[in-house]
């Protein structure tokens, strides 16, 4: 665990870490920086410069660091999608059967996607996505409606919350969005599927309008959520 105070000086390399000349070997040696840990609490993140927050969103989305211009992939970031492990457990304790299937670890394609989603057969397909990667959602979204037109698409997310009109407009292979939180919007929306203007939360067509119902509270108490679904997961691939 480490902790940084975001400033207005604070550099990407003071993050990252940076290459420097050892005298006593002679040689160009590594000097990691706090990134390279198991959980970074970053306080402030708004005084810190857009490079040092490009910096971190790398950290957070690419699960890599780039030092010194180079990609360090022996010192790539690999961590579970926790986000998705939460709602896939708070959905087994309903009684739905969930498949994970974290692409970026797998090294997936959209041919392989396509495969598990067709070995599958999901009555939904739930995903993730920031702003850099939400064109390859809706990709994949186009995937899984090839699959099956019955299939239930859902989107999460950062982007999603910020933009979920937007979302539905650009991909019409994504039928519902889901702003915030998603474990207990995800369970009310799967009970209600067929008439889901009850559900907090969510932004969907209803013949063809876009609409969206009011916002969800913040879950009070994270304790009281399931354990995120490990079992789901290639874990394997984080190490």
């Amino acid at each position: 665990f480490r902790r940084v105070q975001s400033t207005p000086d604070l550099l990407p390399s003071d993050i990252t870490g940076i290459h420097y000349y050892n005298q006593k070997t002679a040689e160009f040696e590594f000097r990691p920086g706090p990134i390279m840990t198991n959980i970074l609490l970053v306080d402030e993140i708004n005084r810190a410069t857009p490079r040092t927050q490009s910096c971190l969103l790398e950290c957070m989305q690419e699960q890599q660091v780039t030092v010194d211009l180079e990609t360090a992939r022996t010192l790539g970031l690999k961590a579970p999608p926790l986000g998705l492990a939460y709602v896939a457990s708070s959905l087994e304790e309903d009684g739905h059967e969930v498949r994970i299937v974290d692409s970026r670890a797998m090294g997936y394609g959209l041919s392989q996607i396509k495969r598990e989603i067709s070995s599958f057969c999901p009555d939904v397909v739930g995903l993730t996505a920031t702003t850099p990667a939400i064109y390859s959602a809706y990709k994949v979204a186009d995937v899984a409606k090839q699959v099956s037109r019955d299939t239930k698409v859902v989107l999460g997310g950062s982007h999603a919350s910020f933009m979920a009109e937007d979302v539905l407009r650009e991909c019409p292979s994504i039928d519902f969005v889901v702003r915030g939180e998603g474990e207990e919007t995800v369970r009310e929306l799967l009970r209600s599927i067929e008439d889901p203007k009850g559900v907090l939360g969510i932004t969907y067509r209803e013949r063809g309008v876009i609409k969206s119902t009011p916002n969800r509270l913040l879950i009070k108490s994270l304790d009281d959520l399931p354990v995120p679904a490990y079992h789901l997961l290639p874990m394997d691939r984080y190490r």
